[in-house]
């Protein structure tokens, strides 16, 4: 991808030796904040095929840049608040779906503003009715679990948010999965 350069030393290793790779990312050239997950696959020889043993996994996670904030806009910004940070689904056995709904609000002086909203598995989704707090202001967030997209028998899956709070511009909300 073109936010990842490389360097390897050597560019030619010999067997029963090791070498050195190098991987920048360079952050002002991701697609979005939040995560972004891709793959680099190593070539060993001419004419290899990708899979998972040539893999390396790259995953980053962006935020916004907030830590040039003067003290008195640090005493403005805005605050984020949820009823809940973990949900309990419990074991899916025979029902398809669950679903809860989570407070989202908005604590402190100025505007808070959801940037970006991700889930870590696609067995997740999500329904948030405003992307823009005014201070004291709330909202609804709506997480469902559907059974038929969980590959695996146990999985620690999360939503992730990217909010404009100096505090907290990463907020997890941890939503453990049991077939």
């Amino acid at each position: 991808p073109p936010y990842i350069s490389m360097k390897a030393g050597p560019a030619t290793l010999p067997r029963k030796k090791s070498g050195i790779l190098q991987l920048t990312l360079e952050t002002d050239k991701l697609p979005h904040l939040g995560l972004t997950q891709t793959s680099v696959y190593l070539s060993r020889y001419m004419g290899d095929k990708v899979s998972t043993e040539n893999e390396i996994a790259v995953s980053a996670t962006l935020l916004p840049d907030l830590q040039n904030l003067s003290a008195d806009e640090r005493a403005q910004a805005p605050k984020v608040e949820f009823s809940a940070t973990d949900i309990e689904f419990g074991p899916f056995g025979s029902k398809k779906q669950f679903s809860k709904t989570l407070t989202l609000s908005n604590t402190g002086k100025s505007p808070l503003q959801i940037q970006e909203l991700q889930v870590s598995d696609p067995a997740l989704s999500v329904a948030l009715k405003k992307t823009v707090l005014a201070p004291g202001e709330h909202t609804k967030l709506k997480v469902t679990a559907t059974a038929k997209y969980l590959k695996k028998e146990k999985v620690d899956a999360c939503v992730m948010l990217i909010t404009n709070d100096p505090t907290h511009p990463k907020v997890e909300i941890n939503v453990p999965l049991r077939q």
